[in-house]
């Protein structure tokens, strides 16, 4: 490398940092916004209210319980521990000081995860640019940055943000033990992935599916240890609370997140009986839903009999219905980009921050399905992307995770609010594609114009 080489480099490096640091900076820039000029009228209704309740009463009772202690005048004398929801977001909350329902607190919380999300969208660079140009990992970061629905996730007491920061460090140091081939490392790897279990378990599953295809699939022996340590990492954050829920006495009545995810999912466009009133809420109007919701088998035969009804249109509400739901925009329990009713936000009153929500929603279905497509595209068509073995590599980590995401929902309740952890990775995919793209047809167009100057050179 010559002296001349050596300082576009460094231009280069530090053109790279600098342009990060001003998308970090539009971040925080529509963090702080948008958590210091939102209200709302019920911030502690719903989800939110059950991760406080399990904070409050861990807090000041000792047990693990949903029941509404703080929202009584007269609390409940006897609380009933449960495990309705995992422990990783309300300890989140226990690690903020001064828990209480005061605006003090919640706006202390918002503040905690719009810092988050900052260094949500540098891991997300981090990540993007194991597969992308600078450039390209640079877009990814912004879009992640500019995203409405992940800045007002900020606002509210519920697991999203925190989910989206431990799953992008989990990708991040999975990507890291694949390069840096240390055995240490995957245990490492497991760890945290066992904490973002705890955070939501939509990713309960993964380190056993990964155990599992190096088990049967040849290709992938070379990894079992690996596969065994991330597993055995895993187990170790997780035993304590499956430990937990073995030998307390809980009451059946509480029921299983599970149970609910598999039966709430049940209904085609979250509506009982095709009725509009109901959308959102179906099992509220179901008279069979209470039985259905008893335990998994009863989940299950309510799925089996309904398909067994009407096959067709259960067919096509899990194969298409509900990956579209899934990816959509709007959410099926809020409005737009509001989990809950709010009054008063910077995407309804400026203008910049209007303009962006446009700009995002008219992206949005070309970025969902490009995204879906070019995490197909990694395992199918591989050499279309253009990458070196590393990249390649961690793009399909970067695809499985989103494959897996969408297969769980296929399954459990596609909720749209659910799928906003996962759009990062998406926006990352469609740039592979359109990077992929862009130097195709710049490779297409050199030897014309080579031949040109060739044929103006002999003139």
């Amino acid at each position: 490398m010559t002296a001349a080489d050596d300082i576009g480099l460094q231009h280069k490096t530090t053109a790279s940092r600098l342009l990060l640091l001003l998308i970090l900076a539009v971040s925080a820039f529509i963090q702080y916004n948008v958590v210091t000029r939102s209200e709302f009228e019920l911030p502690m209704d719903s989800d939110a209210a059950q991760y406080f309740s399990y904070a409050y009463n861990f807090k000041y009772s000792g047990i693990y319980s949903h029941m509404l202690t703080w929202a009584w005048e007269a609390p409940p004398t006897k609380l009933a521990p449960d495990s309705l929801r995992s422990p990783g977001y309300p300890m989140f909350l226990l690690a903020i000081p001064g828990l209480d329902t005061s605006q003090a607190y919640l706006r202390r919380v918002s503040l905690v995860q719009a810092a988050m999300a900052v260094v949500s969208v540098w891991l997300a660079f981090l990540i993007a640019a194991r597969f992308l140009q600078p450039g390209w990992s640079h877009l990814a970061a912004a879009m992640t940055a500019i995203n409405p629905h992940l800045a007002n996730m900020s606002t509210y007491l519920l697991s999203e943000t925190l989910f989206l920061f431990t799953m992008l460090v989990a990708i991040h140091l999975s990507i890291s033990a694949y390069r840096s081939q240390r055995w240490a490392t995957f245990f490492v790897v497991g760890l945290v992935w066992g904490c973002c279990s705890l955070v939501r378990p939509t990713v309960a599953f993964l380190p056993a599916l990964f155990l599992f295809a190096s088990l049967i699939i040849p290709k992938l022996k070379i990894w079992r240890i690996a596969a065994v340590l991330v597993f055995a990492g895993f187990v170790v954050i997780q035993l304590p609370w499956q430990v937990r829920n073995q030998i307390t006495e809980m009451d059946p009545a509480q029921g299983s997140l599970m149970v609910y995810t598999i039966h709430h999912g049940s209904y085609p466009d979250f509506m009982y009986d095709n009725r509009p009133e109901t959308r959102g809420w179906p099992f509220q109007y179901d008279p069979e839903g209470e039985a259905a919701e008893r335990d998994l088998p009863s989940a299950l035969a309510d799925v089996y009999k309904k398909f067994r009804t009407e096959p067709l249109t259960y067919f096509k509400w899990y194969l298409l219905g509900k990956p579209v739901t899934f990816l959509s925009w709007g959410y099926i329990q809020g409005f737009d980009i509001y989990v809950y009713d709010t009054p008063r936000s910077p995407y309804k009153e400026d203008s910049l921050f209007i303009a962006v929500r446009a700009l995002s929603l008219y992206m949005h279905w070309p970025l969902m399905l490009f995204g879906v497509g070019a995490s197909l595209i990694v395992w199918w068509r591989p050499k279309w992307l253009g990458l070196n073995e590393n990249g390649l590599v961690a793009a399909k980590a970067v695809s499985a995770i989103v494959l897996y995401a969408i297969g769980f929902h296929m399954i459990a309740a596609p909720y749209p609010r659910y799928s906003v952890p996962f759009r990062p990775l998406l926006y990352m995919l469609v740039l592979a594609l359109v990077s992929a793209a862009s130097s195709y047809i710049l490779r297409s167009k050199a030897p014309h114009e080579n031949s040109e100057k060739l044929i103006d050179g002999r003139t």
